[in-house]
């Protein structure tokens, strides 16, 4: 029997903690040798095979503009536009018309708007939309061309001859760009045109503005002359008129003029 031991007052019994040995394992590392930069030249390469593929690649270099019938637009004024827009970047299809073109396509007379066709892998076709020249405005010895609007948006030129002329007989002097009759003055006019000799069976000769826009003096192939009032309908004036040159006809007189420009009433003479 093993004799108890006797402790000292206080004393504890403290449990040992057997704590694991600290170590440190040196692990092998391998050195991987690094490929990061294989990627930046990568994107370089596919940047400047691109470049060369719009830019300088054979086979998207423009062969050939071609643009659609005109009937007013000058084709010498198209061509000259490519001509002098060419370079680099009007060089190639999917660049064609970024630089300088389309500026200067817009600036040739006659030209309302266009459309780009890319017509892969080396063709453009280039579709115009013509302003629309209703008649010819002339003061003096000079001519303006005037849209449906009632703009005078450019010069006279001898391609426009098979359009009427209305002469404004106050002198009034026009700023291209400028606005110088109103829409139901266009419209008039244009309806007054092309009815005319339909309806009378005789061929305008002159048409002329007077003291105010409203009234149009229109000569006839024959001599006389009508005053039309613009502010009202060309189909009932030329209703009146027929009535008139009837009347005339039937009483066996020779017409000088006849008068619309009050309405409801006809003067003639």
């Amino acid at each position: 029997m093993r004799r108890s031991e006797r402790k000292p007052a206080g004393f504890k019994r403290v449990r040992s903690i057997k704590q694991p040995s600290l170590y440190s394992r040196t692990e092998e590392t391998h050195e991987h040798k690094s490929i990061g930069w294989i990627y930046p030249l990568l994107f370089c390469l596919l940047v400047g095979a691109g470049i060369y593929f719009i830019f300088f690649s054979p086979l998207l270099r423009v062969a050939s503009v071609s643009f659609s019938d005109t009937k007013y637009v000058s084709r010498s004024e198209l061509d000259g536009v490519v001509v002098a827009s060419r370079g680099i970047i009007n060089n190639n299809t999917v660049t064609f018309g970024f630089l300088n073109f389309q500026n200067r396509l817009g600036d040739v007379t006659g030209v309302k708007s266009f459309k780009i066709i890319r017509q892969f892998p080396n063709k453009i076709r280039v579709e115009i939309v013509e302003k629309s020249p209703t008649f010819v405005w002339q003061i003096l010895d000079h001519k303006y061309l005037v849209d449906e609007n009632g703009y005078a948006w450019a010069n006279y030129e001898d391609k426009y001859a098979s359009l009427p002329v209305v002469i404004d007989t106050k002198n009034v002097p026009v700023t291209i760009g400028n606005k110088i009759v109103p829409v139901s003055f266009v419209t008039f006019t244009i309806n007054l045109i092309g009815n005319f000799e339909g309806t009378t069976g005789i061929k305008i000769a002159k048409m002329e503005v007077l003291d105010i826009i409203s009234d149009l003096k229109v000569t006839s192939a024959t001599g006389w002359y009508v005053y039309f009032d613009t502010s009202r309908t060309a189909k009932n004036e030329l209703t009146s008129l027929v009535r008139v040159l009837e009347e005339v006809r039937n009483k066996k007189r020779n017409l000088e003029y006849v008068d619309l420009r009050i309405d409801n009433r006809i003067f003639y003479k």
